[in-house]
């Protein structure tokens, strides 16, 4: 069973939350439940609730993310299980509302706040969120990777790598001065 979760209201939390139960209380040695973060928007508190439920449970979330995913969304992808949290190379993060914003430099609004601590509670890399908060309001997925968010980032691999390192290999003369 796999979830998708485009838009985080609450007849979909109803719906990760049964998974969950059900997972919690079957026979079942692995008790997973992968979902697929595709451009997830929602309600940040909704999320956190969720994430509080899944995190109470034995339930592990295995988390697949891509497209653009609101706060709603870079909060479920931090609250899976390490190691199993994925993003596609193209997947964008933003974790702060800009219109909740103050004006007072670059203090955080009291909704900012709150997802900052809850992806802190989660073990992502704070201060480094917060610094990212004041001159951009989106994540790559490689930036989410070091801001400990997701763990893994698909890469493009290139079909010709070995090619060059073979040319390289096979006799040219090096362009080292003697």
């Amino acid at each position: 069973m796999k979830i998708i979760v485009e838009n985080l209201d609450s007849n979909k939390v109803d719906e990760i939350k049964t998974a969950v139960s059900s997972l919690a209380t079957s026979r079942d040695k692995v008790k997973e439940l992968p979902i697929v973060l595709n451009n997830t928007k929602g309600d940040y508190k909704l999320a956190l609730d969720l994430a509080k439920f899944v995190h109470a449970s034995k339930v592990d979330l295995l988390v697949n993310a891509s497209g653009t995913n609101d706060a709603a969304g870079t909060i479920l992808a931090v609250a899976g299980k390490k190691g199993t949290r994925h993003a596609s190379f193209d997947a964008i993060f933003v974790p702060f509302d800009a219109e909740s914003s103050t004006k007072r430099g670059e203090r955080l609004s009291p909704q900012n706040q709150s997802i900052l601590s809850a992806l802190k509670s989660f073990e992502a890399h704070g201060r480094g969120l917060k610094s990212i908060f004041s001159y951009s309001q989106k994540l790559s997925a490689f930036e989410a990777k070091s801001l400990r968010i997701v763990d893994k980032v698909d890469r493009i691999e290139s079909k010709y790598k070995d090619d060059s390192s073979k040319k390289s290999k096979s006799g040219k003369k090096s362009s080292k001065r003697k």
